[in-house]
């Protein structure tokens, strides 16, 4: 992409930014372990027949019951038995309504998610999956983000950004006040640090 924009002339007025929508774990293909996807939902069912609405299954578990009134007897009923199901956490109440919202009013929330052991992908035991996404550990959240423009020095910026500041950044870099989004303003977005000598006077 550099060359192309060198070829043309554009690069002094191209800034690129390289990243991307979500990882995949586990990145060391020697750490993944398969768990047969249809296990958490079994033991739900053995507990209560009928109680389980929908289970999404990958590198984490998203579960919607029919009755939210269970929850917690489901918990503690996957809680015992994690290590057999390979479960590191269960997000559920208070804890999961404050993150991803309440499923008692908004059906999209799943009632619980089970974040497995790191490694662990959830599918077919046949399955050749080396990797999945969707999941709440380092490896699906971290992304690579890279920032290029010749004014710019080659170094690496180890605060801690995210995916939802390139937005507010762009607007930025072409002269917009990023402060007129209104998730920036709800959400305080702060444009990509390292990059005031291409902001300055915009």
């Amino acid at each position: 992409m550099a060359a192309l924009l060198d070829e043309r002339h554009l690069r002094e007025a191209t800034v690129l930014v390289v990243t991307a929508k979500h990882g995949q774990t586990p990145i060391d293909p020697a750490q993944r372990r398969i768990v047969d996807g249809k296990l958490i939902g079994k033991t739900i069912e053995q507990m209560a027949p009928g109680l389980v609405g929908q289970i999404t299954t990958d590198d984490v578990v998203l579960v919607w019951l029919r009755d939210h009134g269970r929850v917690s007897e489901v918990v503690e009923v996957l809680r015992a038995k994690a290590a057999d199901l390979a479960i590191a956490k269960i997000w559920s109440g208070d804890e999961l309504v404050a993150r991803f919202g309440d499923p008692a009013s908004d059906p999209r929330a799943p009632d619980l998610i089970v974040q497995p052991q790191f490694g662990v992908i959830y599918t077919k035991p046949t399955a050749s999956k080396i990797a999945e996404h969707g999941g709440l550990s380092p490896d699906d959240r971290s992304v690579a983000l890279l920032v290029s423009h010749p004014a710019l020095p080659t170094r690496i910026i180890s605060a801690p950004v995210s995916t939802v500041q390139v937005a507010p950044t762009i607007l930025a870099l072409l002269g917009f006040d990023p402060q007129k989004l209104d998730a920036v303003r709800l959400e305080g977005t702060q444009v990509l640090p390292g990059l005031a000598q291409l902001t300055a006077g915009r």
